[in-house]
Order: C-alpha cells, then structure tokens, then sequence
C-alpha cells in the first residue's frame, strides 16, 4: 500500500470518526497495547495516536499538494505543447 493510499485511509477515518472524542476513537487501540484505562500510560498512548494522526494528516496534505502541482504542471505542459489549443478531454484542476 502506498503512502497515498493510507492517507486516504486515515482521512476517510478521521471524517467518519469526527464526532468521536480522542479517547472513544484511540480506546480500543491502547486497549489492545495493554494499557488499563484511566492510567497514565492510557493517556500518554492517546496523546501519542493523536499526534501521530495529525502527522499522518500533514502528509497526505503534502502529498496531495504536490500531486495538485504536478498536475498542474502536466496541463500546463500539454496546453503548451499543443499550441495552446484546447485538448479534447478538459480536465478542471483549480491551480
């Protein structure tokens, strides 16, 4: 699976699971390091899903930019080298 793959993942994830708090979302999954609710090593395994979720969220937003540039720039590319003329399948990219 590549890098854009499981940001989609995690972004389609994080969107489902947007009512859901820090604890409701990440519980099951400290749970299952073993670490008993209501303990500092609960807290700290939550704090830590979180911020490794945000990171995860910075790079799909990365990825997704630069795939947007390189688009962008493709287009670019294919208008100029076909003399400005407009392709036959326009593509609306918002560069």
């Amino acid at each position: 699976m590549n890098k854009l793959q499981v940001g989609m993942i995690v972004g389609v994830s994080l969107v489902l699971a947007g009512c859901l708090t820090p604890i409701e979302l990440y519980s099951d999954t400290c749970s299952g390091y073993e670490f008993k609710t209501g303990t500092n090593a609960f807290a700290n395994c939550i704090q830590q899903e979180v911020k490794t979720a945000a990171e995860d969220r910075q790079e799909l937003r990365e990825i997704l930019r630069s795939y947007t540039k390189s688009r962008c720039e493709n287009l670019a590319n294919a208008n100029a080298s076909t003399g400005g003329v407009m392709l036959k399948s326009p593509v609306v990219v918002n560069c």
